[in-house]
């Protein structure tokens, strides 16, 4: 996917919001210019999550024909690449960080690509989010991967299918 999203659950009900949109957290604009009216899809967090700006920034540094590539360059240690990694890690610490300014949850569990990435990008993520948090309630918030990966996206949306249905007045 492109996008970067947050399911919020709370009281155990899906948080969908006024809109049914809640949880946006890709269109978090990153470091926003007060004077500035037009933003590109560059300056949006999701931008800086996907995939292909991974590769982007790596490719700054070195060829990489592709994904599996650069994952084999970050899984055998290339510094340039870890660093690239980081700096993502860097970007995903800094939307949960606001979510859990904004809901103090108990947990914030990470989907995705980031069980693939591994603990080693776990560790840089944890290391940003705990530098974003201030306040020593908020600071207690538990960080976990989700067991099901990328499955765990598509799983997400079929909970939020039903819950709809199962809602749905007759």
């Amino acid at each position: 996917g492109k996008g970067a999203g947050a399911g919020i659950i709370i009281d155990g009900k899906i948080y969908q919001g006024a809109g049914g949109a809640s949880g946006e957290i890709g269109k978090l604009i990153i470091y926003p210019e007060l004077n500035k009216s037009n933003y590109s899809e560059k300056d949006f967090l999701e931008y800086k999550l996907r995939d292909t700006y991974l590769l982007e920034k790596a490719n700054e540094n070195g060829e990489y024909s592709g994904f599996d590539k650069l994952m084999e360059a970050y899984n055998f240690g290339s510094k340039a690449v870890e660093s690239v990694f980081r700096e993502h890690g860097q970007y995903l610490a800094y939307g949960a960080s606001i979510l859990a300014n904004s809901f103090n949850p108990e947990i914030i569990i990470f989907g995705g690509k980031i069980k693939e990435f591994g603990e080693k990008y776990f560790n840089y993520v944890r290391e940003y989010f705990y530098k974003f948090i201030k306040d020593s309630i908020i600071a207690k918030v538990e960080l976990a991967v989700s067991k099901f990966g990328n499955d765990g996206i598509a799983l997400g949306g079929a909970v939020f299918v039903l819950d709809k249905i199962m809602q749905f007045d007759l």
